[in-house]
Parts: structure tokens; C-alpha cells; sequence
């Protein structure tokens, strides 16, 4: 054991990493553990690396994983929106909501349509298809997390983004016809 890690690490069958204390556990940490090396350990601790049982354990990642999946839609709520208007009549034409899940610590972007997008036929007219997409974009490092609304559907949401500490935006674009209007949440 090294004198600057102050556990014995001791692995299972399982492949689970155990460490024991060298010495007696204190009610509160910060009471007992004032040379370098315990602080630093328990920034390990902190981590998520240790956890305060002692045993290993791997810090849950959301990013990437669709929230109905997961689980994580089940206490969202909306943070932040913002209203898709048409810049021909002036009419909300959809909402961009970041939504955000206090039990996963993670953000995702719903895009709502007032009426089904229209599919799109054989023949087009000179302004193409209708199209509506969505983005969450964390502000930490640029990761982005896609949907598109699909046709005769009003609705679509992306996959999370991680935003524990660190604060994301979401943007819905809806294009209808030659009008393609954004629009963008602040941040949360």
C-alpha cells in the first residue's frame, strides 16, 4: 500500500473494486482527513471514481440515450421555450421546448408543430419539402443531439445531452413551403 493512497484496493469475481480504509472511518471526512494525500483521495471519492462505500462504480451517462427510454422523461420539465413563428402571417406555426430531467441530470430539445408536417409527393413544387428539425446544443463543448419531425407526425425530441454543472440551448427550425423560420431558447 502506498502512503499516499490511504485504501487497500482488493478486487471481487465480479471484477468490483473494494478498497478498505487504513484507518477508522470519521462521522464527517473533512474532520478527519487533514494531511494531502487523504484530500486527494477523497477528490478520487468525489469523482465518482471510489464512491464513500468503497466500492467502484462507473459515473451514468446520458448523452446519446432518448428520454422515454430511459426513463428520464418521467419528471421533466420545460426550462426554457421559445415560439416557431411564420414570417409570412405572423402565426406560431410550432415550439421549441429544452427539457430537462432533475433525476438524470439531463437536457434534451422537443419540438412541437401546431398542425401534422405535410408529406411530401412525387412532384414538388420549386421550394421544396416541408421540413422540421430540432437540436440541443450544451454549451460546455459543442455536443449535439439531432431529430427531425417526420411526415404527418406534430412532434419530435432528441436524444440528452449531460448537463449537470454545465448549461445547454435548444433550437427548432420548421420550414413550411418557401417560409423556413428558427428559433432559439436561452440557455439553462
Amino acid at each position: 500500500m502506498s502512503a499516499a493512497f490511504p485504501f487497500e484496493l482488493h478486487s471481487s469475481s465480479r471484477g468490483i473494486v473494494n478498497s478498505i480504509p487504513t484507518r477508522p472511518r470519521c462521522f464527517r471526512e473533512e474532520f478527519c482527513c487533514q494531511d494531502s494525500s487523504c484530500r486527494s483521495a477523497r477528490a478520487v471519492v468525489t469523482a465518482g471514481l471510489i464512491t464513500a462505500t468503497g466500492s467502484a462504480s462507473a459515473v451514468t451517462t446520458y448523452t446519446g440515450q432518448d428520454p422515454q427510454a430511459s426513463g428520464c422523461g418521467a419528471d421533466a420539465v420545460t426550462m426554457r421555450s421559445a415560439t416557431v413563428t411564420s414570417a409570412g402571417t405572423g402565426a406560431a406555426i410550432g415550439t421549441v421546448e429544452l427539457r430537462y430531467s432533475v433525476a438524470c441530470h439531463a437536457a434534451w430539445t422537443r419540438l412541437k408543430l401546431t398542425g401534422p408536417l405535410a408529406e411530401c409527393g412525387p412532384i414538388q413544387p420549386t421550394w421544396g419539402c416541408s421540413y422540421a428539425g430540432a437540436l440541443i446544443h450544451r454549451d460546455s463543448n459543442g455536443v449535439e443531439e439531432h431529430c427531425s419531425v417526420n411526415a404527418g407526425q406534430t412532434s419530435c425530441w432528441t436524444n440528452m445531452v449531460d448537463d449537470q454543472g454545465v448549461t445547454s440551448y435548444s433550437k427548432g427550425t420548421i420550414k413550411l413551403g418557401p417560409d423556413t423560420q428558427s428559433a432559439t431558447t436561452t440557455s439553462y
